[in-house]
């Protein structure tokens, strides 16, 4: 029963941190997201600011309805000055942060993993263990030792495979 009962704790242990691990990994999704959007968000708002101010005959408005077009026609004005819409973002801030990001969301994969190997692996020493102090009994028996306490050892995780 011991052995069964160091399963169910290893699961749930896991479960926790798989658990855990989805929502940080969704929470920071979500930040990225946020800041990409902040990003962009004021980066065409300086843009609409400056053209109103350059050119008052083109209203807010207009600029907004050219934004949330759904006709968008690509006439690739940035690859002239090397920004490649398939492959860079226009607004070089999120370039970098695309980068920060990366970097630690691979970490945080990394220290998850490495979490739950430490979980298996404690898991199994524990198992180990059990099965050694086993052997050992039967070793103890085979030299006609019969004064010894198999109480506080299960076979459950034997039987099971």
């Amino acid at each position: 029963m011991k052995n069964n009962n160091y399963f169910k704790k290893n699961l749930i242990e896991i479960i926790c941190v798989s658990f855990c691990i989805i929502v940080l990994f969704s929470l920071l999704n979500i930040y990225e997201y946020k800041t990409y959007t902040k990003n962009f968000n004021m980066s065409f708002e300086a843009m609409i600011n400056d053209i109103v101010k350059k050119y008052p005959d083109v209203t807010e408005n207009d600029l907004i309805q050219i934004l949330n077009s759904k006709d968008l026609n690509r006439t690739n004005v940035l690859q002239k000055y090397g920004i490649n819409l398939n492959k860079n973002s226009a607004i070089l801030i999120n370039e970098k942060k695309h980068t920060q990001f990366l970097f630690v969301t691979t970490l945080f994969l990394i220290i998850s993993l490495f979490i739950l190997i430490i979980i298996f692996i404690n898991y199994n020493r524990k198992k180990d263990r059990e099965i050694e102090e086993m052997v050992d009994l039967v070793e103890q028996i085979n030299r006609k030792n019969y004064s010894i306490k198999i109480d506080n050892i299960s076979e459950d995780e034997l039987i099971k495979r």
